[in-house]
C-alpha cells in the first residue's frame, strides 16, 4: 500500500525519481562497503544482486575469513547507538515440524550472521 500511495502522490515521474535516488544511496552504500578492507581482505561479503533487478536494499555479512571478534549483530547494536537502524539475522531459521534450527542457505554455516539496509 506505500508505494501506491506515493506512485498517487507523487505521480509516474516523481515515482521513478524517488525510486532512482533510493537506488543510487543503495548502490553508494555498497560500493563504499565494497571498498572496506582489513589487512589487504574485504571486510564484508556482500550477498544481494547489486544493482540489476533487485531492491533498494543492500544485504551483506562480515568476511568469516577475517575471523573478528564480533559478529552482525553486535555490529547491528553498535551501529543503533548511532541511531541508524541495520537489521541483522543469524542465517538459520527453526523448521515448522521439527522444531530444529536448520541453515537457509547450502552454502552458508547456520550461525552465520547477515544483515540488510533497507534504503
Amino acid at each position: 500500500y506505500v508505494q501506491f500511495y506515493k506512485f498517487m502522490r507523487l505521480g509516474l515521474s516523481g515515482y521513478r525519481e524517488l525510486e532512482t535516488n533510493m537506488m543510487t544511496n543503495a548502490r553508494i552504500i555498497r560500493e563504499g562497503m565494497k571498498c572496506m578492507m582489513k589487512h589487504g581482505k574485504p571486510r564484508f561479503v556482500i550477498l544481494d544482486a547489486g544493482d540489476e533487478h533487485c531492491l533498494p536494499v543492500v544485504t551483506a555479512m562480515l568476511n568469516p575469513e577475517l575471523q573478528l571478534a564480533y559478529d552482525a549483530i553486535r555490529l547491528q547494536y553498535v551501529i543503533a547507538e548511532s541511531h541508524w537502524y541495520v537489521s541483522a539475522y543469524k542465517m538459520q531459521f527453526t523448521h515448522p515440524l521439527t522444531e530444529q534450527s536448520e541453515p537457509l542457505f547450502r552454502d552458508r554455516e547456520g550461525d552465520q550472521t547477515m544483515f540488510r539496509i533497507v534504503v
